[in-house]
Parts: structure tokens; sequence; C-alpha cells
């Protein structure tokens, strides 16, 4: 991937993202586009015009400022950084920003306060997570970059669903020289016959792309998706959580349980949030 896309909006959260986005950088020797966005006044009156053009101005300085910092902190001697900002939503920045450039990764900071729907931007930043076709990952404000040692991808074993991201899983793994553990959450309403079978095709279909990746799989019974993943979070030491989105309304169950523990009490995690 060319370039790795990092949305800001200038806080904290954001910057702490970037900083994290930099050093993934150094590992897939990628550029990084810093972008950010703000939505015109619907009324195109002379006023409101002069308030854009202050928006604009006030969008230009956060930008030097936050080039100068970079700079200060030398995070930009071993990646090419370039800042960007344009009108309208972020959603509708980052969609016209990766038709245009080889964009392999969106990361993009989270508050932490009250789950990854208040992903900083709100509601639009978390249309970019649910809607988006690209792979997105949210860091947390307390996260920082450390070597990724395990990753922990939560799995139904479901190729028809999961086939054309496991390539993007595999090579990430690789690349990073990680450990992957596979989870599985059983619950009350579970097919475990069937899992297990889903299991068995998935690991020999999937036998030559695993070759050379240090894994191991895990079944995990609990009722609670979002507290399975706690789990195997906890339990497996994890530093990055890889998920499938297979549907607007299973993501959304997810960020509104807020996957507690991990993404928002201890918010440490980052998770990677893949489409179907």
């Amino acid at each position: 991937m060319e370039y790795i896309l990092v949305p800001t909006d200038f806080s904290k959260s954001a910057f702490n993202a970037l900083e994290y986005a930099i050093e993934v950088a150094k590992v897939f020797k990628s550029k990084v586009l810093v972008l950010n966005t703000f939505e015109k006044p619907a009324s195109g009156s002379s006023s409101m015009m002069r308030i854009v053009d202050k928006m604009e101005s006030l969008a230009d300085d956060e930008l030097f400022s936050l080039q100068r910092a970079i700079r200060e902190k030398e995070l930009d001697k071993e990646v090419e950084i370039e800042y960007k900002h344009l009108h309208g939503s972020i959603y509708s920045g980052v969609k016209y920003e990766v038709k245009r450039r080889d964009i392999g990764l969106i990361i993009m900071g989270s508050t932490g306060a009250s789950g990854l729907k208040d992903i900083f931007l709100g509601s639009n930043a978390f249309d970019v997570i649910s809607k988006t076709d690209y792979p997105v990952m949210a860091i947390p404000p307390k996260a920082k970059f450390k070597r990724i040692k395990n990753i922990i991808f939560a799995t139904d074993f479901d190729l028809k669903c999961e086939n054309d991201n496991l390539p993007v899983i595999f090579e990430l793994t690789k690349n990073l020289g990680a450990k992957l553990t596979l989870v599985n959450i059983q619950t009350d309403n579970t097919n475990f016959k069937k899992t297990r079978d889903n299991a068995d095709k998935f690991f020999n279909i999937c036998k030559d792309q695993l070759k050379g990746i240090d894994y191991e799989y895990h079944y995990i019974l609990e009722n609670d998706i979002a507290e399975g993943i706690n789990k195997a979070y906890q339990n497996n030491d994890a530093d990055l959580l890889v998920m499938i989105k297979k549907s607007r309304s299973l993501i959304d169950y997810i960020f509104r349980k807020s996957i507690t523990k991990c993404l928002v009490k201890e918010a440490k995690l980052p998770l990677l949030t893949l489409s179907k």
C-alpha cells in the first residue's frame, strides 16, 4: 500500500492515532496522508462565505501547527507525510481520497470515553467504519505503538463471508512477524457441530496461506459476543483485534456494547475492522 490515511480533528486522540500510523507506515514502508475535513454552512450568503473563508484559514493554521509538532518530535524522518483539508463530511473526504490514491489502510483515533460509536467527530466517523470498504484501524487514546506480537481474529470460520479478507489478515500477520490467534465465540444458540465442521473446512482450505504463520485457535463460551471478545483479548495478551464487518447491524451492536473492558475501561487495544 502506498498510503495510510489518517483523518484528524486536531484533537489529542487524533494526534495519538497519527503517531501510531507513522509507526505502522514504517513497517509497511508507506506514506501517510493526514486529512482534515469541515462542512460548509448550507447558506451561500456573503456572511456565510466569510465564515467558510475563516474556517479554511483556521484549518490551514491547524495543519501548519500539526506539521510543526510532527517535525519537532522528528516523526517525519523515516516517513513521508502529506497534509490536506477538504470541504464536506469526514466520510465524504475519506471516500474521495481512497478513490484517488492507493490507500491500503485508514487509521483514526477513538475517544475511549463512551465506546467506538463516539469516535472523534461523532457519527460521521462511525460512518467511516461502518460504511467504507477499506480496512479501518481505530486507536484508543491510551494505545501507544509497540511491536504487534499477537493478533486476535474474531471469526465464525465462515469462508463465504471471510474469504476475501483472509489474505489481508494473513499478509498483515506475516509482515508484522506476529502470532495469529483465531477465536470463535460460542453462545447458547450456536450449532457447535456446524462450527467445528466449518473450522475443519476453513483450516483445510487455508493451510497453504497459513504456512509460515504461528497460529492457534480457541472456542470461547459466552452468550454476550462483546464479553466473549473481551475474554479473548484478556486471555491472549492481544496487541490488535481484527473483526470482519458482516453487516451494519452486527457492527453497530458490537459498537453499542463498546467491547466495554478492552476498548473503554482499559482503552489500550487497537481494533482493525475489515469489510465483508
